[in-house]
């Protein structure tokens, strides 16, 4: 059993509940629900900007097939044009060299045909994947912005508590240095074991620790060793401080 006064004793209170106030400072610090925000918004700004890239990509190869199927068109109309030139003019001198131009018009005409689908296909691609990276332009600007607040409101809820944590630290130095070594060493050894909580206050007959009556036997004890220690908890062994 390690000697203490009242006062020594009341302050290994003290520190115990200063202690308890830095663990849940830390804990919400480390649970921030601007953070969860924060969070939840940032991955959703990173899946909007891999769907843009995405539908970017797209809407570039169906725009270079869109620009490709007017070229093929405007190639045929040309070659058309020329070949039915060639048709009614007095270069043909044989039936046989007028069927192969029907032939070479008939080529052309149903090529010309299929780029015109292709053409339209290309264009409809081109609107809908326009819309949908206007929708995804406008999305992630949308998400930048609440993005950027909740990363102020987020800083701003953690220099709150990281200023707590501070003066709190700073208390539990002043607390300490009025303790002795030993008691210091013994609070921490029982904190460890405890599960961070080694001091209990001894309310009536309960201790705080366990919150399981006493036996009288083991009350009168108790309040006999206090006078000049820091008596245990018969049940759950932490550190016992009488309420006067």
């Amino acid at each position: 059993m390690t000697a203490a006064s009242a006062e020594q004793q009341r302050q290994l209170v003290a520190l115990q509940r200063v202690d308890d106030a830095i663990r849940r400072l830390e804990h919400q610090r480390a649970n921030l629900p601007e953070q969860k925000a924060l969070d939840d918004n940032d991955t959703q700004l990173r899946q909007t900007a891999s769907e843009y890239a995405d539908a970017a990509a797209e809407l570039e190869d169906a725009q270079r097939l869109q620009r490709s199927r007017e070229s093929d068109i405007a190639n045929f109309e040309a070659r058309r044009k020329a070949e039915e030139g060639r048709l009614y003019s007095d270069e043909i001198s044989s039936e046989k060299e007028a069927e192969a131009i029907r032939h070479e018009l008939s080529t052309i005409r149903r090529k010309k045909s299929d780029c015109e689908d292709e053409l339209l296909e290309a264009m409809e691609r081109v609107e809908e994947l326009q819309s949908r990276t206007s929708t995804l332009a406008s999305r992630h600007a949308d998400l930048q912005g609440k993005v950027s607040q909740l990363t102020a409101d987020r800083d701003h809820a953690a220099g709150d508590l990281d200023r707590e944590l501070t003066n709190k630290r700073a208390e539990r130095e002043r607390v300490r240095a009025e303790l002795d070594d030993a008691l210091v060493t013994l609070y921490e050894q029982v904190s460890a074991q405890q599960g961070a909580v080694a001091v209990a206050v001894l309310d009536g007959k309960v201790c705080e620790g366990c919150f399981l009556e006493l036996a009288p036997s083991e009350l009168e004890e108790i309040r006999r060793e206090a006078a000049s220690a820091v008596p245990r908890c018969p049940q759950c062994d932490r550190l016992l401080v009488v309420n006067p």
